[in-house]
């Protein structure tokens, strides 16, 4: 398995970072972000090495996803952002008000 634009495997699977199309300059990353973005390449380097897989191999697989989705989300929490529901006023129906399946 070669890939031609991340041989080293040092790619996340998801970004979390800031981005622009070259009209603006990027808003830089907080703290949380960047703790974030640390956790999730110290947790991929961990868990190939535990699952005997190299680390490029690993954040291709779905584990690798899983595993950068839990070091965003244990970073995040830790921080005292635990998300929630968006109640815009924009909006006319929140999901609060959307009916439960059968």
């Amino acid at each position: 398995m070669t890939s031609e634009t991340d041989p080293q495997g040092s790619r996340l699977p998801i970004k979390l970072d800031s981005t622009s199309n070259g009209e603006f300059v990027p808003i830089p990353l907080d703290a949380t972000q960047v703790r974030a973005n640390q956790w999730a390449h110290s947790q991929a380097s961990d868990n190939a090495k535990r699952r005997g897989l190299d680390r490029r191999g690993f954040l291709l697989s779905s584990c690798g996803v899983a595993s950068t989705l839990l070091a965003f989300n244990s970073v995040n929490a830790q921080a005292g952002r635990t998300g929630g529901i968006s109640t815009s006023r924009q909006r006319p129906h929140s999901i609060r008000n959307w009916p439960l399946p059968a």
